[in-house]
């Protein structure tokens, strides 16, 4: 009776479980548990009659992570990481008149006061939207 108290003991430390209503999904984190307790007890009684030092049941579990994610880590590719740099885009030759009313903008739907005359009275965000408007309808 012995065992079962401490393989319940040691699964109860660090369970994977999560609440959910799913039968098959607690059965799935339970058996993963299970199987990480007795890989952890067959690992400290061969530790054990080799001599060497033994480590805590979380240092295992970290282990036997970082084992199976390290081929993830080092195939990953690093240069997709990064943000691109933007490109500076030249203003556009539109000017943009400040109005007495408040309307939407075209381009994200915020109120603003700022319209263009050339688009046929247009109202946009007064930096990136009346940029990024401008932008899209001479192709750039």
């Amino acid at each position: 009776m012995r065992g079962v108290d401490v393989t319940d003991q040691l699964r109860g430390n660090y369970c994977s479980q999560l609440r959910c209503h799913k039968w098959w999904i607690k059965l799935f984190h339970f058996i993963v548990d299970q199987t990480m307790v007795n890989a952890y007890v067959t690992w400290v009684k061969e530790m054990e009659a080799l001599g060497l030092r033994v480590g805590t049941h979380l240092g295992f579990k970290i282990a036997v992570g970082r084992h199976l994610i390290e081929d993830v880590l080092q195939n990953r590719r690093r240069e997709g990481i990064l943000p691109q740099p933007r490109q500076r885009r030249p203003p556009p030759t539109y000017a943009h008149f400040r109005s007495t009313s408040k309307r939407k903008c075209v381009v994200c739907g915020n109120r603003q006061r700022w319209y263009c005359r050339a688009c046929g009275h247009k109202w946009m965000c007064r930096e990136r939207c009346f940029y990024d408007h401008h932008c899209r309808l001479n192709g750039r």
